[in-house]
């Protein structure tokens, strides 16, 4: 209803002139008597919805006394769930501001022409990733992980856009444009791939605490879980949807109804460190300090790694495995650090 763009005619004495039209309807002049009507309509409705709506949303979970009771989080949650505290109006306020103005650029005339538009979405992407940096508005569980993967897709991104300017302005050979299309995709199935080992290690981890809290209702003799149908409802809406799909997938295909607890039991320790991965926090009462040091070191099981190449290969892998999935001894230490602050 806003969409307007440049479009070339002439006028009753053949001049050539450049009219703001509206793009689904070239035959309506932009901003003009025939446009009001719609235009009035289109700008009611964008701030009543981009502008009234999170405005009201934000000042209504400003004024709660407590966002992190249980009654305001089941009302609030969708909004303020995943960030720090003192970052809640994240998503109300800078996430839709960032989509507002993207949207403003790509359906508006704030930019007649669409290489234009393909100009300003690079400052609109590095602003958000600067914003991003500096904030850092996602809770700092499991070694800041939301994050760093905020930070990933939103430099990807800036990339993108970036990498489409340059194509746009130096205009290279087609072997050239393939190499950058080529390197892109791979960078973003890089992103994705490493977005789905995260959401499969969470599955993994979800799934076996489940498993542990239903062994520890289990009756020794019956062998059958003690829940309760209240706390069993209570338990499945808890739990998280996609943890749910799958174990329904496994139920379905379990001949003797152990097969999701096998699997788990077989691939959790592929990505969940080791007691020997672990850091442990030594104190002594003739000292006021405290000091770090690895489980490894204390149980003297690393004496096994250093006599073969073997045992350095393996050593090397779950070192790479840890900073893959950012448990390593950096991240442990930071996270120590936080919380000692």
């Amino acid at each position: 209803m806003v969409w307007c763009t440049p479009i070339s005619g002439e006028d009753a004495g053949g001049k050539i002139l450049v009219e703001q039209r509206l793009l689904p309807h070239p035959d309506v002049v932009c901003w003009s008597r025939d446009h009001f009507a719609t235009a009035l309509i289109a700008g009611i409705g964008l701030g009543v919805w981009c502008a009234l709506v999170p405005i009201l949303l934000f000042l209504r979970i400003y004024n709660l006394k407590d966002r992190q009771s249980p009654e305001n989080f089941r009302r609030y949650g969708y909004f303020i769930e995943g960030y720090e505290p003192q970052f809640w109006w994240w998503d109300i306020l800078v996430k839709r501001t960032d989509i507002g103005l993207m949207n403003l650029v790509t359906y508006t005339s704030v930019a007649d022409d669409e290489k234009a538009k393909l100009l300003l979405f690079p400052f609109i992407s590095g602003g958000m990733l600067a914003v991003a940096a500096w904030c850092k508005p996602f809770a700092n569980t499991q070694a800041e992980i939301l994050d760093f993967l905020e930070m990933s897709l939103l430099s990807f991104r800036f990339v993108l856009f970036s990498a489409v300017c340059m194509l746009l302005i130096f205009n290279p050979s087609p072997e050239a444009t393939y190499a950058v299309a080529g390197t892109l995709a791979l960078l973003l199935a890089g992103i994705c791939a490493y977005f789905g080992l995260h959401v499969l290690v969470q599955i993994l981890r979800t799934t076996a605490d489940e498993s542990s809290e239903e062994e520890d209702f289990e009756t020794p003799k019956t062998g059958k879980t003690g829940l309760s149908q209240s706390q069993a409802e209570a338990k499945k809406k808890k739990q998280n949807p996609l943890v749910r799909f799958i174990g329904l997938r496994f139920a379905k295909c379990s001949c003797d109804g152990n097969v999701k607890k096998r699997v788990v039991d077989l691939a959790l320790p592929l990505f969940q460190e080791s007691e020997d991965e672990k850091l442990l926090v030594e104190w002594s009462v003739q000292n006021n300090s405290c000091k770090l040091v690895s489980a490894a070191i204390v149980h003297h099981s690393q004496k096994l790694l250093v006599q073969s190449s073997s045992g350095r290969a393996v050593a090397m892998a779950k070192g790479a495995r840890a900073q893959l999935l950012r448990f390593g001894a950096a991240y442990q230490k930071r996270t120590i650090t936080k919380a000692w602050r």
